[in-house]
């Protein structure tokens, strides 16, 4: 509407394309996505007159229309709803994120990435014990199917809380997340450049990334760390440590 003026004016090529695509995604999606903004679905919907696919498909139409669509419980949506009230009545960062944490409906992902938000709206000290057994529940884990790169970014989003269960939450679940690993063979070979370039952050992470392939590869015949800047250093580690422990030597 901005580039093309009006309705009206709008390239069938693109109203057909947009159309086609709200055959693509279901209610909880639409619901997701249903912001009041100066343009609605709705106003999508009546521009480019999709047709549905199936019958399921034209009644969510209908709910689109009517802006009766079911919203669905995320902490997006929690947040999006908040913004929106009156400011007398929006309820303080610290109340929206105690009650999703509470709420139980919070999903793996969306909890490792919000833990910057919910310590720094400094939830309960109920919820975030009750986080941290969240993360480090090996069941929870496994089914989340996150690599230990997420869990090695989510603890340094959270560093500066200086935080030790979260920091040993994260922890177990990194070494929890090495199932998710690959094998790499029976002769393993982990080189780190430990130069002055990779200083602060990017060293961190690299001596994260080689402990936790380490633990994930021990059954091979053979691994071997090695360290380099002008000169190379192969680190002999207890494959028994954490891979936090591992990565600290």
């Amino acid at each position: 509407l901005t580039i093309f003026g009006s309705k009206n004016k709008i390239p069938m090529a693109i109203k057909r394309g947009v159309a086609d695509a709200f055959n693509k995604f279901n209610e909880y999606q639409f619901g997701k996505y249903n912001t009041k903004n100066a343009v609605k679905l709705s106003d999508v919907l009546r521009i480019v007159h999709p047709t549905p696919a199936t019958e399921a498909q034209g009644t969510i139409f209908g709910k689109i229309i009517k802006d009766i669509l079911e919203i669905p419980y995320t902490w997006e949506t929690i947040l999006s709803m908040n913004g929106q009230l009156p400011s007398a009545e929006q309820k303080s960062k610290s109340d929206l994120w105690n009650e999703l944490t509470s709420s139980n409906k919070m999903g793996y992902m969306a909890t490792l990435r919000n833990l910057k938000n919910m310590w720094e709206a400094k939830i309960s000290a109920e919820n975030k014990t009750k986080v941290c057994n969240f993360l480090k529940d090996s069941n929870n884990v496994k089914n989340s199917k996150q690599l230990p790169f997420r869990f090695v970014n989510a603890m340094n989003m959270v560093e500066e809380f200086n935080d030790s269960k979260l920091t040993t939450a994260l922890s177990s679940a990194i070494d929890l997340s090495l199932g998710n690993l690959p094998k790499l063979g029976d002769n393993v070979w982990i080189i780190v450049d430990c130069s002055g370039s990779m200083a602060g952050t990017p060293i961190k992470t690299a001596t994260l990334f080689a402990a936790a392939l380490s633990k994930a590869n021990s059954s091979a015949t053979n691994v071997t760390i090695t360290m380099f800047s002008d000169r190379a250093t192969h680190v002999a580690v207890n494959i028994n440590d954490s891979v936090t422990t591992i990565a600290k030597y």
